[in-house]
């Protein structure tokens, strides 16, 4: 709202807790009158130091630290990441072979869940079809690291004819 003719600019005086609460509900409804403006590049770096070298407390870094926890987290895919090779990692903390993270190859659990026990470390799963994310049971297969780089260089073995 422009002002009118008449109205003065009140600069520097403070406005009262009644004045702010009318000023606020007669705006209910009217666009920000800050949307859309830009901050000039010293306005930018005022704004930035004033909260430089404030720190959390303790207990505020806690709470921020529960709050944002699993589900409650905005980014939570229900526990499951795909990574850039294609293989499905699930969340499982517990798990003797989780990562730093607690997740662990889906391929993994399923094979332990059928076996009924922990696989080795040195014990490898191998997908049947080569499909990474087709985790079914029939597509699995328990090897060691020696059959399974026999497997694939069988597959990979190329003749001077295919070059």
């Amino acid at each position: 709202m422009p002002f009118q003719k008449g109205h003065k600019i009140r600069l520097g005086i403070k406005h009262t807790e009644e004045t702010k609460r009318k000023i606020s509900e007669a705006r209910i409804g009217m666009p920000s009158p800050r949307k859309g403006v830009k901050l000039s590049e010293e306005q930018r770096i005022k704004c930035g130091k004033a909260f430089l070298g404030r720190k959390h407390t303790n207990e505020s870094k806690e709470k921020i630290s529960k709050a944002t926890k699993g589900s409650n987290n905005p980014r939570w895919k229900g526990g499951i990441h795909i990574d850039k090779d294609g293989y499905i990692y699930r969340k499982c903390r517990e798990h003797p072979l989780a990562n730093h993270l607690g997740y662990v190859m889906e391929h993994r659990l399923i094979m332990e869940r059928h076996l009924g026990r922990y696989l080795k470390q040195e014990e490898l799963v191998h997908h049947i079809n080569e499909n990474k994310s087709d985790n079914n049971i029939e597509n699995l297969r328990v090897v060691t690291r020696g059959e399974h780089n026999t497997i694939h260089a069988k597959k990979n073995k190329r003749t001077s004819f295919n070059r």
